[in-house]
Order: structure tokens, then C-alpha cells, then sequence
């Protein structure tokens, strides 16, 4: 050791004894220049073939004038009530009067996932209680039933007050999207 060490400083003393370093780049460390966010990437709800036969071919198909309900677990009953009763503000309206199955299935599909984006959550289907089909059943009825069981935005649905439009209208509640 030199005796000149009182008189460096600690900074000195370290180069004096590491001598020169020579910056190493790894492929660990990040470039610091600012990259863009990545974009959420929202799945868009589909039906496999096995989901539109089901959706056209019920076990038990619904009559006309039957109420329906459905709710997830975890939906609080204070929200089913309350939806039951009509006492959310409707934010959207699909009329499938008129529609084929394919057309129904296809309109009910889109506007299911486009209100989820806009990030309503309270919709009206108004399908009708098929009382001018064939054998007055309930074709559209069924087949929305069917869907809102299955698409992965959907909460609850149930059968609309007859203010509304009764059991030829359903209420559904749409989860909170993340946006």
C-alpha cells in the first residue's frame, strides 16, 4: 500500500486498486428508450358449431308465455331482485322480431359484445313468444336463451315486467369489462 493513501480520496483509493473497468452489456439489461403500451386484446364472444346446436336443439324448449331466469354464482340476490323487478335503467334494445335463427344468432352475438365494450350493462332482447311461428313455438325465445347461458359476458337474464314487454323480452345483466 502506498502512503500517499491519506491523502486520496475514497474514489481514488478504489481506482488505485480495482485499475481500469471496462462497461460489459448483457442481455439482461433493457434499453431505456420509451416502447408503446401493448393494447388490451378483447376476445370477442363465438359460438362453436357444438354451442349453435345447442342453441337450436333444447333439451326442454321454452313456451311462449314461461318466465325465464338464469343467474352465475356469486351474483348478489339484492342485484337478481332488483332486475327482476325492472329497476335498472335499460342502456340498450335488440328487437329479433322478423330475424332468422342464423340472424338472431349473429345480431344477438354482436350486440351482446359490443354494448360489454361500451360498458353497459343493463340490455333488453325482445325475442318474442313465438306466437305467430309454426306450432306457435318459441324459436328466437329459445335460441337467446340459449346464448345468454353461454356467452361469457352475461350475468343474469330473466324475463321482462309486462310493461316491457313481459315473457317476450328478457332483462340481462352484463358484467363489468375492464377497459
Amino acid at each position: 500500500m502506498p502512503e500517499d493513501d491519506d491523502k486520496l480520496s475514497d474514489s481514488g483509493l478504489f481506482k488505485q486498486y480495482v485499475g481500469s473497468v471496462k462497461k460489459t452489456v448483457t442481455s439482461l439489461q433493457t434499453d431505456n428508450t420509451q416502447k408503446p403500451k401493448p393494447k388490451p386484446y378483447k376476445k370477442h364472444f363465438a359460438l362453436s358449431a357444438s354451442e349453435k346446436y345447442l342453441a337450436t336443439h333444447l333439451d326442454t324448449p321454452i313456451g311462449g308465455h314461461e318466465s325465464v331466469f338464469f343467474a352465475r354464482s356469486g351474483t348478489q340476490d339484492k342485484t337478481i331482485r332488483r332486475l327482476k323487478r325492472g329497476q335498472f335503467e335499460i342502456e340498450a334494445c335488440l328487437d329479433l322480431h322478423g330475424r332468422t335463427q342464423s340472424q338472431a344468432l349473429n345480431d344477438l352475438t354482436q350486440f351482446i359484445d359490443q354494448q360489454g365494450e361500451f360498458g353497459h350493462r343493463v340490455l333488453i332482447i325482445i325475442h318474442g313468444k313465438g306466437l305467430r311461428s309454426k306450432n306457435q313455438h318459441a324459436v328466437l325465445k329459445n335460441l337467446s336463451v340459449a346464448l345468454l347461458k353461454n356467452h361469457p359476458y352475461v350475468l343474469a337474464f330473466c324475463s321482462a315486467q309486462a310493461k316491457d314487454g313481459g315473457q317476450g323480452a328478457s332483462y340481462v345483466l352484463l358484467k363489468r369489462l375492464e377497459r
